[in-house]
């Protein structure tokens, strides 16, 4: 039987790196070589891991609880990296923003300035609207690729704010709307800002939503018009 200390992790990774979207305790125990009692206990303490007749269902936000606890135990976030699609990072972007009260779109699809344009995950909250890339980088992204997709993210949300007609799927009420630009990667990287554009670790993503407020006022946002209401984001 595994040691207390080590299992835990060994946990942790196996279930981040599952193929199957349910597994069950009995699957659990035998490849690990630990009780079914022990799995349950460990994964009852982590709260957001949803569990149905002694399976795991590795739904989004059971995902996002064991790559947030697998970190605090210390797996290498390589680790982490390494075990995730690109539909997971998407969903993990779209799940942290519906937790902080944004309403939210993933695979955002417009046509502006004459050519269609697509951002991976878009929220809004109030009159502030978030537009993320999610980047998979295997080891964090060099300055130059770093570069490179803030640019291009900052031309996305800038035809976004040129859009002379309504979009489709969010709704507010105010005139105008802020715009901020962001790139989320899977590993840190040494900027958090770069070219204007926000650059945030998935695994700090909560710690960014919850600091939004305050971290919003380092860059400056692109302004939807707010004397035309054809050019209003009063979406529905």
């Amino acid at each position: 039987m595994a040691h207390p200390a080590s299992y835990v992790k060994e946990l942790y990774i196996m279930l981040l790196k599952a193929k199957s979207e349910k597994i069950d305790f009995a699957t659990i125990s035998r490849r690990m070589g630990i009780g079914q009692d022990e799995i349950k206990a460990c994964l009852g303490r982590l709260g957001d891991v949803r569990i149905v007749n002694n399976t795991v269902v590795l739904d989004d936000v059971t995902w996002a609880s064991l790559a947030e606890h697998a970190v605090r135990e210390g797996v290498p976030l390589y680790e982490i990296a390494r075990s995730i699609s690109w539909q997971r990072f998407e969903a993990l972007t779209e799940e942290a923003l519906i937790r902080h009260g944004f309403e939210t779109i993933r695979d955002f699809r417009f046509k502006s300035e004459g050519r269609r344009w697509q951002i991976d995950v878009v929220g809004l909250r109030g009159a502030d609207l978030v537009c993320f890339d999610c980047k998979q980088w295997k080891a964090g992204g060099k300055s130059s690729a770093l570069l490179k997709s803030a640019m291009e993210q900052m031309r996305r949300v800038e035809a976004l704010s040129h859009l002379k007609t309504n979009p489709k799927g969010l709704r507010t009420d105010w005139n105008v709307v802020k715009i901020y630009p962001a790139l989320i990667t899977l590993l840190d990287t040494d900027r958090h800002i770069s070219a204007g554009c926000f650059i945030v670790p998935v695994l700090r993503l909560n710690h960014f939503l919850d600091e939004f407020y305050d971290l919003r006022g380092l860059i400056k946002p692109f302004k939807t018009s707010g004397h035309e209401s054809e050019r209003q984001l009063n979406i529905g």
